[in-house]
């Protein structure tokens, strides 16, 4: 019993040890990237503060005006809102046999927790967030984790905006890959610790820091009277008196280091009764494959030799600052030239009597030689025009934009013509692509990571509800997974680990380029529209495709066409054909408009008796014989019920199947 004992007592000593030799590793890593980045946070402040549209440089400052004009930051916002328009679409790739059943699958769970992925805002919101901020700060940070939520029942992969304050890289390398380790700080509840996983998270350790908090009615953790190191530029501005937490909702700071090995939680203001030392609430093996650590990065122009890129705040910062100068100055100076300064002989004028406003009485020995108006000279009120477009067009130039309303140096030229308007386009698409290929990049790294914790991590059936041909096509292929509705169109399937091909299942994921950019729908319907004329003007050219085995789906084609001319309603316009039987008919002929003539191309035997009837040229006999020239029958274009619709597509198309329309 002596020796069990004298046991324990070893294995809990080797453990303190342990864990005070694992606080010494993470608080010197967190240290050393906090002081690397000091010379990099002195400058955010700047950069926020342009972000909110305020003037902080030193010139505004003194003026009275205090005018700020947000080019740079409308340039950011723009940009932004263009490159993420919309969701990415992309597909996985099983690397194995058999692969189309694990890609299909995959490829329906990924937009299913793009859905679901809404804490908290929307995906898409998230990664307008990344390409907004790396734009701000030159490269933005986001987390990759597996989340389970007991709240919303919400358990798979997600994307979690990490502010930059709260970023502490690895320093001295030059990119992700390369790096061991990341810190990151994060403010929590009690009550989201004690609904933490216990397969991960000590829970022993939370409930001890939980009765220390309760017994010393304490609030949790504070921010550090340097609020500049925690805080942005915004929350210190908008929010100067920022209290944390409650003694009855304390908030309490964790600093997560992830390493390529393990990811450790400690809380580095509390510390625990029984070691003096802070708590450990976390240590667990990296979840992810080959050591990956679940950080991805957006760089809005990465560098060689830093891991933090350069921004557009970062190159526009000087030109933005001299507008806002330049602007201050100028009104400070309009002021000025309304109300001149005026100069006063106090020994010949009554100090009380000087009153400014009209009808006022001034008593002096000598008007207009006691009190005259000082004349400022106007040659910098007159060179503001020119200074201020050339400055402009200097910050649109570096910007990748350019304005048509004037002719400054470093613009068009072009003033507002459809050249000047294609030159701007010309510009921004140059400059925009380069944004999004770094924003899919970035893309790609979230959902490579997506599928990596999806594949160990899915432990439980995902169900998932399909419609159309969508579902239809799973049920031909997989009848056992897939359960039709009566209406089949549509079911739903239950996906689980083996359907994916387990966790040593290796997936590529390949983005669609430019799928989540803005559409041009004026090219688009251009586009559409010479694809439409090309089959009106051209009786032949339908034929000559199906000759060659190809086709047109007409219905898709007028669909987008509207769709890219942004036409309310199409649903509603272009409805699901029901072909009726004319009266008369039967199958395997068709009404040709002068009687009923087979497909098979012979003439039918009740139009034969009917000609010899009527002329008594032709038997029967051999008119059932004497086969008849098949007529080629012309393209048929959809037919719109909405009549306006249709209208418009007689004027913008020229007829149909080559008729010019009505006039």
């Amino acid at each position: 019993m002596a020796k069990d004992k004298k046991d324990l007592k070893n294995v809990k000593e080797n453990s303190i040890s342990k864990n005070n030799a694992t606080l010494d590793e993470v608080q010197d890593h967190y240290d050393v990237s906090d002081k690397w980045l000091s010379n990099l946070r002195s400058e955010w402040d700047s950069k926020e503060a342009m972000l909110l549209g305020k003037a902080e440089d030193a010139i505004s400052k003194k003026t009275k005006s205090k005018i700020s004009d947000p080019r740079l930051s409308t340039i950011v916002f723009e940009r932004s809102a263009r490159v993420m328009n919309r969701n990415p679409s992309g597909k996985a790739y099983a690397e194995s046999q058999d692969d189309i059943g694990k890609n299909m699958f995959m490829n329906l769970l990924i937009p299913h927790y793009r859905k679901k992925d809404v804490e908290p805002y929307s995906h898409l919101l998230k990664l307008r967030f990344m390409d907004l901020y790396s734009m701000v700060y030159g490269s933005s940070f986001g987390l990759v984790p597996w989340r389970v939520n007991p709240k919303t029942g919400f358990i798979g992969p997600s994307l979690i905006n990490l502010k930059m304050r709260d970023c502490k890289p690895q320093p001295g390398v030059a990119s992700l890959a390369e790096s061991d380790y990341f810190d990151h700080d994060s403010w929590v509840g009690l009550d989201w610790l004690k609904q933490q996983d216990g397969q991960f998270w000590d829970m022993d350790e939370i409930d001890l820091l939980e009765q220390e908090l309760k017994q010393a009615k304490s609030s949790g953790d504070q921010k550090s009277d340097n609020r500049q190191d925690e805080e942005s530029w915004i929350e210190r501005e908008r929010y100067p008196d920022n209290p944390v937490g409650t003694p009855a909702f304390p908030r309490v700071k964790l600093i997560t280091e992830y390493q390529s090995g393990k990811w450790i939680t400690w809380t580095p203001q509390l510390t625990s009764s029984k070691t003096s030392r802070p708590h450990i609430l976390r240590t667990v093996h990296n979840p992810y494959p080959d050591g990956m650590l679940p950080i991805v990065v957006k760089h809005s122009f990465p560098l060689l030799d830093s891991l933090i890129g350069l921004g557009e705040f970062e190159r526009g910062q000087t030109l933005q600052y001299a507008l806002n100068s330049l602007i201050n100055l100028y009104m400070d100076g309009v002021k000025y030239s309304i109300f001149p300064p005026i100069a006063i002989d106090p020994n010949n004028v009554v100090p009380s009597s000087i009153k400014w406003g009209a009808g006022e009485r001034w008593y002096m020995n000598n008007p207009n030689r006691d009190v005259q108006p000082l004349n400022l000279s106007p040659q910098g009120l007159q060179t503001f025009q020119s200074t201020y477009e050339f400055m402009l067009g200097a910050l649109y130039n570096q910007s990748g934009t350019t304005s048509v309303s004037g002719e400054s140096g470093g613009q068009s030229g072009l003033g507002k013509t459809p050249e000047a308007i294609k030159f701007v386009a010309d510009r921004e698409s140059a400059r925009d692509e380069w944004d999004r290929f770094m924003m899919e990049d970035t893309i790609q790294q979230i959902y490579t990571r997506w599928i990596s914790l999806i594949t160990h991590n899915l432990d439980s059936d995902v169900e998932l509800r399909l419609f159309g041909t969508e579902a239809q096509s799973i049920a031909k292929r997989f009848p056992d997974v897939m359960e039709l509705f009566d209406s089949r169109e549509q079911g739903r399937v239950k996906v689980n680990k083996d359907l994916l091909g387990g966790p040593d299942q290796q997936y590529d994921y390949v983005i669609e380029t430019g799928s989540t950019t803005k559409p041009n729908l004026e090219a688009d319907a251009d586009n559409l529209t010479t694809v439409l004329r090309a089959f009106t003007e051209n009786e032949n050219l339908l034929t000559e495709m199906r000759a060659k085995g190809k086709d047109i789906d007409f219905g898709e084609l007028i669909t987008r066409w509207m769709s890219a001319g942004m036409i309310k309603d199409t649903d509603k316009i272009i409805i699901d054909y029901k072909p009726q039987a004319a009266e008369g008919t039967a199958a395997g002929v068709v009404d040709g408009g002068a009687g009923v003539v087979p497909t098979d191309g012979s003439v039918p035997p009740e139009v034969a008796a009917a000609a010899a009837a009527a002329g008594g040229q032709m038997p029967v006999d051999q008119a059932q014989a004497m086969p008849v020239e098949q007529v080629e029958a012309p393209i048929e274009m959809p037919q719109f019920s909405d009549p306006q619709i249709a209208e418009i597509a007689s004027q913008v198309l020229g007829g149909v199947a080559g008729i010019p329309p009505q006039q």
